[in-house]
């Protein structure tokens, strides 16, 4: 992850982890984490996944830690 200049979303590679063509199921379904699949926003995201980070930093925490369980 490399931090934006500004805004509040991340785009996170996902290449690596092998979850499928829709990894944003997998992280709800197994993290309870809502993320938009990349491919929804064009060809180039098909590696991505979209996070909103606009929230407290307690919030993200959880919401790492949960996107990590989804991925035992």
């Amino acid at each position: 992850y490399i931090p934006p200049q500004a805004g509040y979303l991340a785009w996170l590679d996902r290449s690596a982890l092998g979850l499928g063509d829709d990894p944003a199921k997998v992280f709800l379904k197994k993290g309870k984490v809502a993320v938009m699949r990349g491919l929804d926003f064009g060809r180039q995201g098909a590696c991505f996944v979209r996070v909103n980070m606009g929230t407290s930093s307690d919030i993200l925490s959880q919401i790492v830690g949960r996107m990590g369980k989804a991925l035992e």
